[in-house]
């Protein structure tokens, strides 16, 4: 994903997760990216990932929500994050 803007006006579910990107199986390379205003009425507010290895490069993560992990939630998969 390059260049992206995901933000979201969604509808709040509490079941919901991944408000701004759900990610669940294969690797996936973010850059240059603005991940924000989104919610997850359960995990993720910007980014819900799961069985996929995350590497986030030049990218804003901001002014997300959720009940558990606002900006990103990992379940127990790789992540690098650079400048």
């Amino acid at each position: 994903i390059r260049d992206n803007v995901a933000g979201t006006a969604g509808v709040f579910d509490a079941d919901h997760s991944g408000g701004g990107i759900y990610l669940n199986g294969g690797p996936t390379t973010l850059t240059d990216s603005a991940i924000e205003g989104n919610f997850a009425g359960n995990r993720g507010g910007g980014i819900y990932y799961s069985a996929s290895a995350l590497a986030i490069g030049g990218s804003t993560i901001a002014n997300n929500s959720a009940n558990t992990g606002g900006g990103i939630f990992d379940e127990s998969s790789p992540l690098i994050v650079t400048n």
